[in-house]
């Protein structure tokens, strides 16, 4: 039992290390919100989610609009980021 869960412990880990987003360059600190306005970047904001392996943490940008207080919490190159790890994680398990 000991060893399973740290496999699992040791999983969680890795999972947190691959969902820890960069915070966003100049650049990209405002991204365009849904009401048309510019949401700018707030600082880095961290979740609990809960993966097969156990519980991990997914760090990523926060953008709020200070117009109609819409808070977007991942910029579209964050989005691209993730969409192509999870296309990785499918190809090493096939």
């Amino acid at each position: 039992m000991a060893i399973r869960s740290t496999v699992h412990n040791t999983g969680a880990d890795a999972v947190t290390e691959l969902l820890r987003l960069s915070p966003p360059d100049d650049g990209h600190r405002s991204v365009l919100c849904t009401c048309g306005r510019v949401a700018r970047y707030e600082g880095m904001r961290s979740r609990p989610i809960l993966t097969v392996v156990g519980w991990a943490r997914i760090d990523r940008p926060y953008y709020l609009c200070p117009a109609c207080h819409t808070s977007l919490r991942a910029c579209g190159a964050c989005s691209r980021q993730l969409a192509a790890w999870r296309l990785s994680v499918k190809a090493e398990t096939k």
